[in-house]
């Protein structure tokens, strides 16, 4: 394959993980068919142990929130979508704060958890680029945590969420760092080297110049790590571990702010 590098493993199976020499970042060759864009969901058998994990992190979702809303400039009645809600800990947060919230959920059962969590909240229960019941410009902010790995194509994703957001709104996304310092030490060993699930796994540089072609600024690139479950003095030791590996751009996880922008013509 022209431009890439294999990276081998998974046990003796097939190369199937190629990096690109120019900006590292990782993409599955050949990508599946017949799944959905968002391929994302929950199994039924996940959903109780999302459920467990997202009631611990409490202050991880908090955090992710405070970014949006340091960014946003103030309208009257805010409104956010989130791809891929979960157990719907972050909207019931930002509803809490006065935001407007929807979502696109791939899962019925998540979906109902949500629903009976945040009361008013609407659920397009679809694939986010085939939901076609969200007009245009609906949205202030859209938040998309641990998604865009999942999908066929991150290219339609942004596009999508761009022509969702109002000008100048925003989009918040988290997803594995394909130069985190895990991912360099275990390399064809890295455990985001799913091929049932993450399709493409990014660096800084090519998550930014994907957003950049798809009419957005980056105004916050970090990386961040630890599971936001961890406790007491589990957390303070995760925050500095955090606070180290984000100077190198070396955490597990990308976390970028942007804004959609203005293009010419």
């Amino acid at each position: 394959m022209n431009g890439v590098s294999p990276l081998r493993g998974f046990g003796g199976q097939p190369e199937r993980y190629y990096r690109c020499p120019q900006c590292l970042s990782i993409v599955l060759v050949p990508l599946p068919t017949g799944r959905k864009l968002n391929a994302f969901f929950e199994e039924s058998e996940g959903v109780q142990s999302l459920i467990e994990s997202e009631s611990k992190r409490r202050t991880y979702f908090n955090h992710r929130l405070n970014l949006v809303e340091l960014a946003h400039r103030r309208s009257s009645s805010p409104r956010l979508l989130e791809i891929g809600c979960g157990s719907g800990v972050l909207l019931a947060m930002a509803a809490e704060r006065g935001w407007s919230v929807e979502a696109c959920e791939l899962s019925p059962i998540l979906a109902e958890l949500t629903r009976r969590r945040v009361p008013g909240v609407t659920i397009h229960q679809a694939d986010f680029l085939e939901c076609s019941s969200i007009p245009p410009q609906s949205f202030d902010a859209i938040v998309a945590l641990d998604i865009i790995e999942h999908v066929l194509s991150p290219r339609r994703m942004l596009e999508r969420a761009r022509s969702l957001l109002v000008p100048g709104g925003l989009l918040l996304v988290q997803t594995p760092n394909a130069l985190s310092l895990r991912a360099r030490i275990g390399k064809e060993r890295w455990n985001m080297l799913i091929p049932e699930y993450h399709f493409h796994l990014f660096t800084a540089k090519s998550l930014g110049d994907l957003m950049k072609d798809t009419g957005f600024t980056a105004i916050l690139t970090r990386t961040v790590s630890g599971s936001g479950e961890e406790q007491g003095l589990r957390r303070w030791t995760a925050l500095s571990k955090e606070l180290g590996l984000s100077v190198f751009r070396l955490g597990n996880a990308l976390l970028v702010l942007s804004r959609t922008v203005e293009r010419a013509g």
